[in-house]
This record gives structure tokens, sequence and C-alpha cells, in this order.
């Protein structure tokens, strides 16, 4: 991975996890009346997750920042890459990936976090368009959100939105 991929991705990680952190988790999340002592909020588990996810885009970002300096030249750069071209697909990429989290934030409380999710990371490997792996991505897209939604419900009891669709049709 060449050096910018590296930092645009360890930006990208840094704000969605971010997101998380600030906007989503504290407005989904819902606070019980009567927590006891030795039990942790329902928001414990979804934070640490969200602070450590926010702790490795900083550490990735940080260590960009030798290796852009040991570079001699930002034109000797340009001459390896073959030009600008590469990092202006790189930067729609990296928008076009922002649009679809934001799409993935409005479409929670309507169509649930197990259908948002799936619809989410079905279109991020669509949008990767690796179609050798296509058995994969459709697996991890069906199993990974119900795998995570599983084990915070009945592990940790986080309640998660169910969505006003799901609730309107009796399923939730």
């Amino acid at each position: 991975m060449s050096l910018y991929k590296q930092f645009l991705v360890s930006v990208l990680l840094t704000i969605v996890f971010l997101v998380l952190f600030i906007g989503i988790i504290p407005t989904y999340v819902e606070k019980p009346v009567f927590i006891p002592g030795f039990a942790p909020g329902p928001a414990v588990w979804p934070n640490t997750i969200a602070i450590v996810g926010i702790l490795v885009g900083i550490v990735l970002m940080l260590a960009t920042f030798p290796r852009f300096r040991n570079r001699k030249n930002y034109h000797e750069r340009e001459e390896e890459t073959g030009g600008s071209g590469e990092s202006g697909l790189l930067f729609q990429r990296c928008c076009v990936s922002l649009v679809i989290l934001v799409g993935y934030i409005y479409l929670v409380p309507v169509a649930g976090i197990i259908v948002a999710s799936m619809l989410w990371l079905g279109v991020l490997f669509f949008f990767i368009g690796i179609k050798e792996k296509m058995r994969w991505m459709v697996g991890l897209t069906l199993v990974f959100p119900l795998a995570i939604f599983l084990l915070f419900t009945r592990v940790t009891h986080t309640v998660f939105p169910a969505g006003f669709l799901w609730e309107k049709i009796g399923l939730f």
C-alpha cells in the first residue's frame, strides 16, 4: 500500500469511528434508568470499540508522517505513480465512501441496524470490485452484521435500533 493510500485509509478510519463515537452511539444507545454498581452501561462496549478504532486510525496516520519526510521530492512520487491521476481517483473513492457512510447513518433508523449494515457492507464490497472473492463478500455481508448484532445483544445486552419499518411490521 502506498503512503498516500495508507494516509487516506487512516483518515477515513479515524473519521468513521469519530462519527460513531460522537454522533451515533450517544444518539442510539439508550441509557437505562438504573444501572447496578457492578454492571457496565450499554454504551461501554460500543464506545470501547469506537475509541480503539480512533486510536488505530491515529496510529496509522502518525506512522505515515516519518515516511513522508523521507521522500526526496514530491515530483519523484508523481513519476513513480504516473502522475496525479491516481491521487484524484483515491480522493473520489474516499468521497464516495463517505457518502455511503452518510447514507448508512440515515438508513439505520429506518431499516434497523442489521439491514442497514448488510446493505452498507454489500455496497462497499461492490464498490471495491473484486470479482474473484464474490462468495466471501456475500457471506461476510450477510453473516458479519448478524454475528456482531447477536454478540452485542446476547452477551452484553446492548439495545440496537430495530428501525421503524420493522416495528410497523411487528418483527421487533
